[in-house]
């Protein structure tokens, strides 16, 4: 009932709706518009197949409807067109179904006597495999083998190879057999075993309309999945056991790495080889058993022979997999079958380890000759970033290197710092870490817990014997930044290890300079009391102050005589107030003898600042204060207020 409905929706919708609309609608209508309109078009377009394989044809009322949508090739693609914009499918794929028969949705749904109708109506019962769309090939995939015996009575090439590799549906598979190995439909493997199928189709590439593919053999699906019965069955028909691809690998690879240990018993059983590389995923059978994390399977492949680690070829060994599943057991194991410890091995497995890997597996790869201070382990500096503190400590313990430089671009106290590592730090230095190392920029580890703001750090450094450079870099001092920020028993601290309260950064700002940006008086004050030099001639403390109208911070630099004219030649503190309508600083500026006209470069005069801001009160606070109406700069300041 429900997929005859969804069906006379979309009929009715195509057939009147619709023309009648695109009547009145001087454009094409988007099918985002049609889905608008008429809101159970995506419930009909999704579900009306679905419900018809529940369903099945034996009730007329249906098959008259399934009848009338197969034969009707503009209803196909008109649904179509709805159900690839509904799946959000990829152009490729939507391009494809073009090309894709009515006989495969027939198909896809199990609905018998539609595909009778459309096979007596001439349809061709191959259409479609090329792309993997035959009826044959997904009627294998779903399962339906009484509907696969009548495709193959009707004459369905049971070796038709798919071409176009997608990854729905029959479209994944090369061959219909390959399609219902995957999902172990045993009995229609038999079937097709029957009617002479490509067994070992897949094994290689196949050239295809697009290009290469690579397909898996259906002994290499039936593996896969853990599909015993299919395997077996496949076997007996003459699958080639070794069937390879570089992809892939081959079946007992796909066994091993998804643990199917009766899969993997039977394809051994059946002489498959060990030594084959598993493909672009597992070195060689040995790797994928260790991937599936099958003890037993491990030890059994060893006792056979298998090679740990084999550097004729460029893939994973045993042992890196071992790692990187975090297996002290499959490590263990590994480890007590090297007859000649590889170093190079070894070394490989150590730069796998994680800051989540169970210790037990460092320790043992340390214990076998790992060299953790190998040029290309970093394995100490990921520790410090991350703050895995015991895997540090264990390898330190164990020999690491705590001032080994990575790239020359910092050690592992650096990276620690970078990272608000402070128990890390801690370690570090307890283990003799050099705090006063520089990387190739001249920063050392005090300098980047500034440039990070991690203070806690910065001051267990200074405690334990950091230098503050007054060395030029891109970055602020430490003093300066503390000030940005506020933290005044930071700035207490460095001031105690000797920091210069009169550097310059880069951008020529200093610490007094920071703290009245701040807006700290407490700190201001600090400074002044232990040196800071109010009157540097190129100080904007004063402006900057002004501008942000600190009105007690102002009256205290000009109580130590710091210049009303300010040390920029670009902004005066007068400008500077002006512009931020601080009308109290003003005031404040002018008691203390700050010109009422000034013209800076490029800021404007203090009519120009005040006129852009529409504060009519500092307008009069000016005039009254003798401000020349008519002075000018690059911008007239009545054109100012005019603006």
């Amino acid at each position: 009932m429900i997929a005859s409905t969804c069906l006379a929706y979309l009929w009715t919708l195509q057939n009147s709706h619709l023309p009648k609309l695109i009547e009145v609608t001087p454009h094409v209508m988007k099918l985002s518009e049609i889905r608008t309109k008429f809101p159970l078009t995506d419930f009909a377009t999704r579900h009306w197949l679905g419900h018809a394989r529940a369903a099945g044809e034996n009730q007329e009322r249906l098959f008259l409807w399934t009848s009338k949508f197969f034969m009707d090739k503009p209803f196909i693609k008109f649904w179509l067109g709805f159900r690839n914009a509904i799946d959000e499918w990829p152009q490729a794929l939507i391009s494809n179904y073009g090309r894709v028969p009515a006989l495969y949705f027939a198909s896809l749904a199990g609905l018998n006597r539609s595909i009778e109708l459309l096979l007596d109506s001439g349809a061709k019962i191959d259409a479609g495999s090329i792309i993997g769309r035959s009826a044959l090939q997904v009627a294998a995939h779903e399962g339906h083998m009484e509907l696969v015996m009548t495709l193959l009575d009707h004459g369905a090439t049971a070796k038709a190879r798919n071409m176009r590799h997608h990854p729905v549906g029959s479209g994944s598979h090369i061959t219909a057999l390959a399609a219902a190995s995957w999902n172990g439909h045993i009995q229609t493997v038999q079937l097709l075993l029957k009617h002479a199928p490509d067994i070992d189709a897949g094994a290689g590439c196949t050239t295809g309309p697009s290009g290469e593919y690579n397909f898996p053999t259906a002994l290499w699906s039936a593996s896969f999945n853990g599909h015993l019965e299919v395997v077996q069955c496949l076997l007996v028909g003459g699958a080639n056991v070794n069937a390879y691809d570089w992809l892939h690998g081959t079946a007992l690879s796909a066994a091993l790495s998804t643990a199917h240990t009766q899969v993997s018993l039977l394809l051994l059983q059946w002489d498959a080889d060990i030594h084959t590389s598993g493909g672009d995923s597992h070195g060689n059978a040995l790797c994928a058993a260790v991937f599936g994390g099958d003890l037993a399977l491990v030890e059994n492949l060893l006792q056979r022979g298998a090679r740990i680690s084999s550097h004729e070829e460029e893939y994973e060994t045993a042992l890196l997999t071992a790692v990187e599943v975090d297996r002290i057991d499959l490590v263990d194991v590994l480890l007590s079958h090297y007859t000649d410890i590889d170093r190079k091995v070894l070394d490989d497995a150590l730069r796998r380890v994680r800051s989540t890997t169970d210790r037990r597996v460092i320790k043992t790869l340390l214990d076998h000759g790992a060299n953790i201070n190998h040029p290309r382990t970093h394995l100490l500096h990921m520790l410090c970033e991350q703050g895995s503190l015991q895997t540090a400590r264990l390898l330190l313990e164990n020999g690491a290197d705590v001032n080994n430089q990575l790239n020359q671009d910092r050690n592992p106290l650096i990276t620690a710092c970078q990272n608000d590592r402070l128990d890390v730090v801690m370690l570090l230095i307890s283990m003799g870490a050099d705090v006063n190392h520089n990387n190739s920029e001249g920063v050392s580890a005090l300098q980047m817990a500034f440039i990070y703001k991690c203070f806690e750090i910065a001051g267990y450094l200074l405690k334990n014997g950091a230098q503050i450079s007054e060395a030029k870099s891109y970055h602020d001092p430490p003093l300066l930044t503390s000030c940005n920020c506020g933290n005044f028993e930071m700035v207490k601290m460095l001031c105690e290890h000797g920091a210069n309260i009169n550097q310059q950064s880069m951008r020529n700002q200093n610490a007094l300079e920071a703290a009245c940006n701040h807006g700290d008086i407490a700190i201001v004050q600090f400074l002044i009391d232990h040196g800071a030099n109010v009157k540097m001639c190129d100080s904007n403390a004063l402006t900057v102050a002004s501008e942000k109208g600190y009105l007690e911070i102002a009256q205290l630099l000009l109580a130590h005589g710091a210049d009303v004219r300010g040390g920029s030649p670009y902004k005066t503190p007068m400008q500077a107030a002006c512009y931020g309508e601080r009308i109290q600083v003003v005031e404040l500026l002018l008691k203390n003898g700050a010109e009422v006209s000034v013209t800076a470069f490029g800021y404007g005069s203090t009519l120009n600042n005040a006129c852009h801001t529409r504060n009519t009160d500092m307008v009069d606070l000016l005039l009254n204060a003798g401000l020349d109406v008519n002075a000018q700069t690059t911008a007239h300041g009545i054109w100012y207020g005019c603006y």
